[in-house]
């Protein structure tokens, strides 16, 4: 399977992020939408993983995805809870799956403390040291244009973000809402020669209640304009045109300013990422 990181030395990308359903039914539905986009082709796709009892198991659906698609899959891997001979095992898996594409990711802190303390990575920059190991994986990480939620300054979370970022093949940025915050935190990096491609990662803004949550989680900040419009909106429809138009001129702006290409964090609306990807001209 080719490597994301070459497609980026080659081309602008866009590439769309799907979570991993619970229930079969959904996985099946989702796999259903996502053999349709081959009639698209998108760069690339990523599937999310989590231990959380509610996820669904990101191995299927990534497996399923490769099978029945033409285009790369990335699946997440996150370390925070694991073991090195757990890691070592997944990414086995992934191999024997002909997966090559790794995005590296700390993960959630889990609630009880304790949970962690026998594990062997406490971050994203310990995983991907341990990764490099094999060098036919293509790891990305996460970026963090608006600093990382549980950065201690500014300071030291550029110095921590550049090192992370550096050691990987690419990166992807969590979602934010002007241009401007990626382009200073370009800029930022720059400064500590930083060459790595960062993909910008957007969420089109559909549903309120949920964007103030990840929000909160991702440290974004949800702009007042964009949380006073879909208060005011009323259908489904409504909030996915004002979505639609706010993710593509964001987008555009974005690639005429030099980003890599797009990310969008569909939440499994497929139909919704792929009128937004058609729109945005490259």
């Amino acid at each position: 399977m080719q490597s994301i990181s070459k497609l980026l030395s080659k081309q602008k990308t866009i590439s769309f992020e799907f979570f991993a359903p619970k229930e079969q039914f959904l996985q099946e539905k989702l796999l259903e939408s996502i053999k349709k986009l081959n009639e698209f082709t998108p760069s690339f796709v990523s599937v999310t993983y989590s231990i959380n009892k509610n996820s669904g198991p990101t191995d299927i659906i990534v497996k399923n995805i490769a099978e029945e698609t033409t285009f790369p899959v990335m699946p997440h891997l996150t370390c925070i809870t694991h073991t090195q001979h757990e890691i070592e095992t997944i990414i086995n898996m992934y191999k024997r799956m002909n997966l090559r594409n790794i995005l590296a990711l700390r993960g959630d802190l889990p609630e009880i403390s304790n949970a962690i303390d026998a594990k062997d990575f406490k971050n994203a920059l310990q995983l991907v040291n341990y990764l490099r190991q094999d060098d036919n994986l293509d790891i990305a990480v996460a970026a963090h244009p608006e600093g990382h939620p549980d950065a201690i300054d500014q300071k030291s979370d550029l110095y921590y973000q550049q090192k992370k970022i550096n050691s990987a093949d690419f990166a992807i940025t969590q979602f934010f809402f002007d241009a401007e915050i990626y382009l200073q935190f370009i800029e930022k990096l720059n400064a500590y020669n930083v060459t790595t491609p960062i993909i910008p990662g957007l969420m089109p803004p559909t549903n309120l209640a949920s964007l103030i949550k990840m929000s909160k989680i991702n440290g974004s900040r949800l702009p007042k304009s964009i949380k006073d419009k879909l208060e005011k909106l009323g259908t489904r429809k409504e909030s996915e045109e004002f979505a639609t138009e706010i993710t593509v001129k964001l987008a555009e702006k974005l690639i005429a300013n030099g980003a890599p290409g797009i990310h969008l964090y569909t939440m499994n609306n497929l139909n919704l990422g792929n009128k937004i990807a058609k729109e945005i001209k490259l």
